[in-house]
Parts: C-alpha cells; sequence; structure tokens
C-alpha cells in the first residue's frame, strides 16, 4: 500500500513518501507488545492478591490491597495525559515499560529474601500499576496513530489489542498458578514477569521512532489536513480543562468512558476478589490459573466475535448478547465453584464482556482529537481505576462479612444496568465508520 501523496512545502509539487512497512507486520509488532505487557500484568494481577491472601487470609485485606494499587493510577492519571502527549506515545510507553521491569526485578528479589510482606506489597504492587497504566494508555492512544499510518480500521486494531490483551492471560496464568502452588515465595512469577517486560520493552524499539511522536501544528500553505472522523479538538491547555472540555460537547465519549469504567469495575472484582476466593476453596492456586485463563480465553472469543456480529446485526444488538451472556455468567457462579467447572465459568463471563469490550476502545479513537487523545484515554483511565479501586474495597468488606455470592450478584447488577443505559442513550456511535481511504505519513501535519 502506497501512502498518498503530499506537498513538499508552499507552491511545491506533490511528493510520494517511500513505501513503509507492510501493514500487516507492523500492527503485528504492536499486537506482540500487547501480548508481552498483558501476559506480566496477569502475573502481577494473580500474583500479589494471592501471596497476601495467604498470609492474612483476609477477603478484605486483599480488597484493600487491589483498591491501593488502583486507586494510585486513578491519582496519578490526570499526570499522565499531558505527559503522554508531550513525550509521545512511543517514549512515554518505553518510560513506563522501563520502571516496571525495575519493579519485577525488585518483587523478585524481595520475595527470594523472604521479605515480600503484605506492608511491602502495598508499596509495590500500586508503583506497578501506576508505570503499567502510563504504559497501557500510551498503548491505547497509538491505536489511532497505527490505524491512520497503515491504512487499517480502527475497529480492526483495536480487536487485535483486545485479543492480544486477553491472550496474555491464558497461558501465562496457567504458569503462574502452576509456580504459586505449594506455598511457594513468588520469585519465579516475578522472574517471569521480568523477563516478558524486557520482551516487550524489545519490541517497543522496533516500531518505528515516528510512530505516535508529538505532531507541530500546521503552518505552511497547502498542507494536507487528516483524514479521521475524530470531532475537531478544542485548544490544547491543562488536562482537566482540555478533557472536560471535549467531553462535554461529545457525549458519545462520555459514553465511552463510564462503560469502559463499568467493564473495569466488574473485571476487577472478579480477578481481584472473586478468583482468589473461588480458587482457595477449589483447591489451590492452579485453579486460580484456570478461571482467570478461561476468562482470558472466552474475552478472546468474544472480541474476535465482536467485528463480523457488529457489522451483520449492528453495535447495539452486539451490547445486548454481551449483556445476556455476561450477566448470565455471573448469577451462574455460585453454581460452580467446583474445580472442574472454573475454567468454564472463567469463559462464558470473559466471553459476554468481550463482545462489547472492543466497541468502547473504538468509538475513544474514532471520535477523540489527535491532540487531546491521550488526555481522554487518561480520563478514561482515571475513572476506570477509580470505579475499580472502590469496586474492588467494597468487594472485599461484603465477601468477608457476607461471603462471595452477594459479591458477584452486584456487579452482575451493575453491568446489566450500565449496558440497558448505553443501549437507551447511544446515538451516532453504534454505527460503523468507514476505513481510512489512504495510509497517512508520519510527519503529516495536525490542525
Amino acid at each position: 500500500m502506497v501512502p498518498y501523496p503530499v506537498p513538499a512545502g508552499p507552491g511545491a509539487p506533490l511528493v510520494t513518501p517511500p513505501a513503509r512497512t507492510r501493514p500487516g507486520a507492523l500492527a503485528a509488532v504492536f499486537w506482540l507488545t500487547i501480548l508481552t505487557s498483558a501476559s506480566r500484568t496477569s502475573i502481577f494481577v494473580l500474583a500479589f492478591p494471592w501471596l497476601a491472601l495467604k498470609e492474612t487470609g483476609s477477603p478484605a485485606l486483599i480488597g484493600l490491597l487491589g483498591a491501593l494499587t488502583l486507586l494510585a493510577g486513578a491519582i496519578l492519571a490526570p499526570l499522565l495525559g499531558p505527559v503522554i502527549d508531550y513525550a509521545g506515545r512511543r517514549l512515554s510507553c518505553l518510560a513506563a515499560d522501563a520502571m516496571v521491569l525495575a519493579g519485577a526485578v525488585l518483587s523478585a528479589l524481595a520475595a527470594q529474601a523472604g521479605v515480600l510482606t503484605l506492608g511491602l506489597m502495598l508499596v509495590l504492587a500500586p508503583v506497578i500499576a501506576v508505570a503499567r497504566g502510563a504504559g497501557s494508555s500510551s498503548r491505547k492512544a497509538l491505536v489511532p496513530d497505527l490505524a491512520e499510518h497503515t491504512g487499517l480500521r480502527h475497529t480492526v486494531i483495536t480487536i487485535g489489542r483486545e485479543c492480544a490483551l486477553a491472550g496474555g492471560f491464558v497461558a501465562t496464568p496457567l504458569v503462574s498458578g502452576f509456580l504459586l502452588r505449594d506455598d511457594a515465595d513468588g520469585a519465579l512469577v516475578f522472574w517471569l514477569a521480568a523477563l516478558l517486560t524486557a520482551l516487550g520493552l524489545l519490541g517497543m524499539l522496533t516500531l518505528p521512532a515516528g510512530l505516535g511522536r508529538p505532531r507541530p501544528r500546521a503552518s505552511a500553505a497547502g498542507a494536507v489536513p487528516p483524514k479521521t472522523t475524530a470531532p475537531e479538538a478544542p485548544p490544547v491547555g491543562r488536562w482537566p480543562h482540555t478533557a472536560r472540555l471535549v467531553l462535554r460537547s461529545h457525549p458519545e465519549l462520555v459514553r465511552a468512558v463510564l462503560m469502559g469504567s463499568v467493564v473495569a469495575g466488574v473485571l476487577a472484582v472478579f480477578q481481584q476478589v472473586a478468583a482468589p476466593i473461588i480458587a482457595e476453596e477449589a483447591g489451590g492456586a492452579e485453579h486460580l490459573g484456570f478461571i482467570t485463563a478461561g476468562y482470558a480465553l472466552g474475552t478472546m472469543t468474544g472480541s474476535l466475535a465482536h467485528l463480523p456480529l457488529a457489522r451483520r446485526v449492528g453495535r447495539r444488538v452486539t451490547v445486548i448478547c454481551s449483556l445476556a451472556v455476561g450477566v448470565a455468567g455471573l448469577l451462574a457462579t455460585p453454581l460452580m465453584l467446583s474445580p472442574a467447572l472454573v475454567f468454564p465459568l472463567g469463559v462464558v463471563i470473559g466471553a459476554g464482556l468481550g463482545l462489547s469490550n472492543p466497541l468502547w476502545a473504538a468509538v475513544l479513537a474514532e471520535r477523540s482529537p489527535y491532540r487531546a487523545r491521550a488526555r481522554i484515554v487518561s480520563a478514561q483511565a482515571l475513572m476506570s481505576a477509580a470505579a475499580g479501586g472502590v469496586c474492588v474495597l467494597l468487594a472485599g468488606v461484603m465477601a468477608e462479612l457476607t461471603g462471595l455470592v452477594p459479591v458477584v450478584m452486584g456487579v452482575a447488577g451493575l453491568w446489566a444496568l450500565s449496558a440497558v443505559l448505553w443501549l437507551r442513550l447511544a446515538g451516532e456511535e453504534t454505527v460503523i465508520p468507514p476505513a481510512p481511504a489512504h495510509p497517512a505519513p508520519l510527519d503529516r501535519p495536525a490542525p
């Protein structure tokens, strides 16, 4: 695919930029970096709550650990968006991955020395989570850049991203559960997380240096405006002001941010409170790996089915299918607590949420202004982290006082109510936009 001609300067003839890496190869490298990132994330998500539960035996305390981990990201999210937009998405991702690598090595060394107590986890887990959040926001903000550069649809890049995120939670949790059996100290799983982070760093280094780089405003006459479905951006100022201006005038972005936050809350409760308790009742850490891998496999299946289903029946009907399957799985949780059923339980819940997960990310990619894109992504990260932190804290206390069943009933009701409200309020975001006509040069100026 050859990029469309662009003017070299005022009054100059059109010049065709040199051919770039094939779109499929560039997208594949991007998805591989997300796969390694999700794999190491699955280790942290499993290891910290499991080790805390084995040390304390208290669901309330693992809820506190999960809440602090998520709320730390929410507090710092307002700072991440402007930094990512200013420094560039690729460079921000590299710096974030380097911080995660350092945190994984410190966790492994502490576990080997026998000093990885709950107190130390309350420090390490939030710091690592903040770095992971910065890397995740950077990669998510790269999706529209990659779509413009390769000519692929935003939805295609997003579905590949969702499948890679789910794929990281398929095999790695099984390995992590095996390594955490028999009261293991956790050092091996943290070394594995460090290795995966290093591989992700190498993958990001192979992407074009200009991808996600901050673009100057157009100043030369005749410059080609960007071909995008996103609305015009307001003047870029401070993070809260810019995000508020964009979100206030574009309710479809508000709905996507809120739905992504609800899904984050449901997922946080499932992964950090419900799954460890179910695994302990089922008999050990290996069952934690089974239920997490089942959820990831279901999410991948649902994400792959999203685009063909949305093209055939529309995004609205796809959300209805997602709602039916996801709520049915959550409501069936009390009946599927035996060791033989934890894997299919995870598959059903994951398939339900996975059917609609690509939609919220695709709407953000399609509708967010370029120069405020990372700020909007950070707004979603803030809302998601806050929702996840509050839900995990409440779920931990509720699980300690009343047991697991009221917890899963509560998150099922939250997800159902939110999806129904979206179905009533959704507008133009239910229509899939056309693919870009041409790939965009990396140095194309933005308005």
